[in-house]
């Protein structure tokens, strides 16, 4: 009910917040981001950093060099924009990072996960 509640409050639908196994860019095409900063091609940069996100909506890299295209463009409302979007995403995954803990403690409790050995002691 907790993340229920915090995703409502930040009013990003559910289907774009992140979880742990949502698709990211593959290392190429956020090299290709960064290629095109350094070129400071920034209209290309929005462009192909907006193309990704279509794909993976909770890039956050590509929200990153988005919002520093638009601020190199002097897109400043856009930039603010983004970045906005980009906080609350990073947000909701070191809410749900908090809760995990406290779930596998709950099912190790009730013996479904063996709890971690320490490394100290022999095999």
């Amino acid at each position: 009910q907790k993340l229920h509640k915090l995703e409502k409050a930040i009013s990003l639908p559910t289907e774009t917040i992140a979880q742990p196994s949502s698709p990211q860019p593959t290392p190429a095409q956020l090299n290709d981001l960064v290629n095109l900063y350094r070129q400071g091609k920034h209209k290309e940069l929005e462009s192909k950093a907006n193309s990704i996100l279509i794909l993976f909506p909770n890039s956050f890299t590509a929200y990153l060099m988005l919002a520093e295209s638009q601020r190199q463009q002097n897109k400043y409302n856009d930039a603010i924009k983004t970045n906005s979007i980009n906080s609350r995403l990073i947000f909701v995954i070191i809410e749900r990072a908090s809760i995990a803990p406290v779930l596998i403690r709950s099912i190790a409790s009730r013996g479904r996960l063996q709890p971690n050995r320490s490394t100290n002691q022999p095999a």
